[in-house]
């Protein structure tokens, strides 16, 4: 999750804000029983494992990261029903913001420079293609 806004002093350049993300399955294991159980096979307790798992060091930037950034960590005890209790949420209350300076724009081509100095190039698709 992130929301993008003009910057108000330089032309050209978005500012993104990370707020969080959600891993989840796609719709076409959704609609898919067998695909749906291997999703669940993988990904059931997770985060147990992972918290047993986890070294002193791992625990401590665990621990900054919370604090530093607000950082509501994704666990696997998900309350909600069908398919979201196959999802792990997180949220940052202190997001990192980041940039990017769109270079080129039009009706079939974007190139942006983010503040890391990452160049993307994203090609527009042809209705056809997105139908697919």
């Amino acid at each position: 999750e992130a929301h993008c806004y003009e910057h108000s002093d330089v032309n050209n350049r978005l500012m993104v804000t990370f707020t969080g993300g959600t891993l989840m399955p796609a719709d076409e294991l959704v609609n898919d029983t067998a695909k749906l159980k291997l999703w669940e096979t993988a990904f059931q307790g997770a985060y147990k494992k992972a918290d047993e798992e986890r070294s002193y060091l791992g625990w401590i930037l665990r621990y900054f990261l919370k604090i530093l950034l607000g950082l509501t960590m994704p666990s696997d005890n998900n309350n909600s029903e069908d398919i979201l209790k196959n999802s792990f949420h997180f949220s940052m209350k202190r997001s990192p913001t980041g940039y990017m300076d769109v270079l080129y724009l039009d009706e079939d081509l974007r190139i942006t420079r983010g503040n890391r100095g990452t160049i993307v190039v994203a090609e527009r698709s042809s209705p056809a293609v997105l139908e697919q």
